[in-house]
């Protein structure tokens, strides 16, 4: 039986002054990197919901992602469509 995969998404939410409001860490599934990645930015987007932030940017090293979140890949791949649309849908 193979080693589960897993991943720590740390993350820090900082308001207009720079000051920090938050940070938290969470254990991630890290057997695709893009699911990694997706998963990450849609905890930031519930994350900016449950405390009612009226704006949000969330920032990302993957660009395959991030191309995805805008719009600008017309073929997202299957294993972080759901995702990305989830997080679209919470944004709006």
């Amino acid at each position: 039986m193979a080693a589960a995969t897993v991943a720590l998404d740390q993350r820090v939410a900082w308001n207009h002054r720079g000051e920090v409001i938050t940070c938290f860490t969470q254990k991630l599934d890290c057997t695709n990197s893009h699911v990694t990645e997706t998963q990450a930015i849609l905890s930031v987007v519930n994350l900016a919901i449950s405390n009612r932030w009226e704006a949000l940017v969330a920032e990302s090293d993957c660009k395959k992602v991030i191309d995805c979140f805008l719009g600008l890949i017309e073929e997202v791949a299957w294993e972080i469509m759901e995702l990305i649309n989830e997080a679209l849908i919470k944004a709006y």
